[in-house]
């Protein structure tokens, strides 16, 4: 099986900006890809290589020894992130299997859609963290996929719980309750 993930920007995972791109929030992520891959067991993971949840996809997919495939939407997408970040995606880069540069510099909208097209196109399920507002490059996604009918699995719900636990301070529990957040979109699974 093949395995394509899509997730929003830390910003929109997280409501604390000074907590958004750290570590500490990675590593939430990281734990959830972990978890999901481990269970899924795919054969390949195809991440966007964006910040957030597609790099801890990639780092999980590497943690289990699991062929990752990079879908990079243009040249230089990494140019204004973090340092810490560029580098952290600069070894990904490295040990990946393959990296597919979909465009050239600069960016422009439609080279996200054009790299999401191409993950969900040659994927078989679809491992979004999307909090079903339909709006934005993950709801284009999402959307593109129903219209493929491909499988997604959102993980919307769990990070909810997972960063309810981290944050309980930010995110009481009782916060996430009553919250339609569909755990599967579309698909089978």
């Amino acid at each position: 099986m093949i395995l394509a993930g899509i997730g929003h920007e830390p910003t929109k995972l997280i409501n604390d900006y000074r907590l958004a791109y750290s570590d500490e929030v990675l590593t939430l992520l990281y734990r959830l890809a972990r978890k999901e891959l481990a269970d899924l067991k795919p054969d390949q993971v195809i991440s966007g290589a964006s910040l957030g949840w597609d790099t801890a996809l990639a780092l999980a997919g590497f943690s289990l020894k699991i062929s990752v495939i990079l879908a990079i939407p243009f040249d230089g997408q990494e140019e204004c992130w973090p340092p810490a970040a560029r580098v952290r995606y600069r070894k990904m880069l490295e040990r990946a299997e393959d990296v597919h540069f979909l465009n050239d510099a600069p960016y422009e909208p439609e080279k996200i859609q054009a790299r999401n097209e191409w993950m969900v196109d040659h994927a078989d399920l679809v491992l979004a963290l999307w909090d079903g507002r339909k709006l934005g490059d993950v709801w284009n996604c999402v959307s593109y996929a129903q219209f493929r009918h491909s499988p997604v699995r959102n993980l919307w719900g769990d990070w909810l719980n997972l960063r309810a636990q981290a944050y309980p301070g930010l995110y009481p529990p009782e916060s996430i309750e009553n919250k339609n957040h569909p755990q599967l979109t579309i698909g089978f699974l």
